[in-house]
């Protein structure tokens, strides 16, 4: 005869210990993830930016002016502005060539700050990329709860990757831009005094008349 509490025994002893394994498994992985957190390497220097920084031979004013013009001709729209802070910051979205689903949104932040010697500027930049996709589905209604018909699409934007742009050569294009824009030094022409050749013959001076002589009184 078979024996039920003898199988529901088995059955809940195998289940327990099922759980009890999957709670250990899921333990592991949090206190792996936990480990492994970030912010721990956000101010080493093993994980600073290099080449995000140059210096130009103009003052703040002219090169905060000299940013905002090269970010919006690279396509940037520029998102916030603070002069006397100079700061700005620009958002831009690139299509991949391969996927039009796929997109690039690039978000740079870049302080202006003047020298002390008065003379000079330098720009420091960082930056950030996001890989969205976009996806679109068919929205149906269905009539009387049998036949579907099309109202529409639903659009969804999702994030697939997101980290800081540490290429150097993104750093480089984007202070080559700004240099290309900042106004040149005017020249300033020096004109020389033109003398004359040494075997030059020069005319002389003109006679100067005689004074008419003083009247005599009678």
């Amino acid at each position: 005869m078979f024996d039920f509490d003898l199988a529901r025994t088995q059955y809940m002893s195998v289940r327990t210990t099922i759980m009890v394994a999957v709670l250990l498994v899921a333990g592991t992985d949090l206190s792996g993830c936990a480990s492994q957190t970030g912010y721990n390497s956000a101010f080493a220097n093993s994980t600073a930016l290099t080449g995000n920084s140059r210096r130009f031979s103009a003052t703040p004013d002219q090169t905060f002016k000299t940013v905002k013009i090269a970010l919006v001709q690279q396509g940037f729209t520029i998102e916030q502005t603070d002069v006397s802070n100079g700061l700005i910051k620009g958002m831009r979205a690139l299509e991949d060539p391969k996927n039009n689903k796929v997109s690039y949104l690039i978000t740079t932040s870049v302080d202006v700050t003047g020298a002390p010697s008065g003379d000079a500027t330098v720009v420091t930049a960082s930056a950030s990329q996001q890989t969205v996709l976009h996806k679109d589905s068919e929205k149906y209604f269905h009539l009387l709860g049998l036949v579907p018909i099309p109202t529409g699409k639903d659009y969804q934007t999702i994030v697939r990757k997101e980290g800081n742009i540490t290429d150097a050569s993104f750093y480089k294009d984007l202070f080559a831009a700004i240099e290309r824009n900042l106004p040149k030094a005017q020249s300033v022409t020096t004109f020389a005094a033109v003398s004359a050749p040494a075997n030059a013959v020069t005319a002389a001076p003109a006679p100067v008349p005689p004074k008419a002589a003083d009247s005599v009184s009678r």
